[in-house]
């Protein structure tokens, strides 16, 4: 058995070493016609106003019932887990949609996913470790509420 991980240690050796850095996607306007594009980043931004009014009526809502309040917290962080599933997947059936948009909407629902992962640990919204998370969302939002005018 130690001869046999030996032989595959010494083959992994000689094995090309995969690049540190993954290639970054190819310009969409090299690989895609203009209305593909035009088409794909339509669909990227309605994907993003369909989630972000979701989210925005979900956190909207409150009660001063105790338990309302904590149905309305589930209830947010589902829509803002879903909404951030609907744009992965609306970009990976578009892969048209211009690397600005498609960056930032990743970035954005990282930020969704970072957010709602921390108040399901009981990680309240004001706590210092999720001011990253917070500017990343910020910043991704305005971006693309810009580009998508």
């Amino acid at each position: 058995m130690a001869l046999v991980a030996i032989a595959v240690a010494i083959g992994a050796w000689f094995r090309p070493a995969n690049e540190a850095h993954p290639a970054s996607p190819p310009d969409s306007k090299s690989q895609f016609s203009e209305e593909q594009i035009t088409e794909a980043k339509k669909a990227a931004c309605s994907a993003y106003d369909k989630t972000t009014k979701a989210v925005s009526k979900a956190a909207s809502l409150n009660s001063p019932d105790p338990t309302m309040t904590f149905v309305i917290a589930v209830n947010t962080r589902l829509a803002t887990q879903f909404s951030s599933r609907f744009i992965s997947d609306t970009l990976d059936s578009n892969p048209a949609t211009p690397s600005d948009i498609a960056q930032n909407l990743r970035e954005l629902t990282s930020a969704w996913d970072e957010i709602v992962l921390a108040q399901l640990s009981e990680i309240k919204g004001d706590d210092p470790t999720l001011k990253p998370a917070f500017d990343q969302l910020d910043s991704a939002d305005q971006a693309i509420a810009q580009a998508c005018k």
